[in-house]
């Protein structure tokens, strides 16, 4: 579909929930509207036959009114799921990557919109020397510094360690 809308730029903070792109949804929209005349239509085929429920042709009549009506709601929900499908809306909250998207581009399902970054809690993977890993165990806390962050220090808790040492 055409993208009409793009709510989000690179390097942006997005909550769970909120709008980052909007597709083209005209004729999602108007298949909605038809399901909902659909629906109605149906209801009052179904409400006028259960005034007449006398007779086998009647009841005959009144069980396929159900049926359509049954079949109009079940087109009506397919609709509103459609209508939902063209609107992107950020998972989790975290924050957005780089993006080639731009309002009037075509996007499929295949289609990368941006990656998405939850940045509440990292997994930093470290080698260590064998005489320090004999002293590592799980649920121990451990302080980092990256070379990029000088001044800053991470805290963090040994989460697993692996089972074989490099023999270099």
């Amino acid at each position: 579909g055409e993208v009409v809308a793009v709510n989000f730029k690179s390097r942006q903070t997005v909550k769970t929930g909120q709008v980052l792109l909007r597709l083209d949804d005209e004729d999602q929209r108007l298949a909605m509207r038809l399901a909902r005349i659909d629906v109605e239509e149906a209801a009052r085929q179904a409400k006028r036959l259960e005034t007449l429920k006398t007779g086998v042709v009647a009841r005959a009549r009144l069980e396929t009114a159900h049926a359509a009506l049954e079949s109009a709601r079940v087109r009506l929900a397919q609709a509103k799921a459609a209508l939902k499908d063209r609107t992107v809306i950020a998972p989790f909250t975290g924050v957005i990557g780089l993006s080639d998207i731009y309002k009037g581009d075509r996007v499929t399902p295949d289609s990368l919109i941006a990656t998405l970054d939850d940045r509440s809690a990292l997994l930093v993977e470290f080698a260590v020397s064998e005489d320090v890993a004999a002293r590592l165990r799980p649920g121990l806390k451990v302080r980092l510094s990256a070379w990029t962050l000088p001044d800053r220090v991470f805290e963090g808790v040994i989460e697993s360690m692996g089972s074989r040492i490099d023999p270099t």
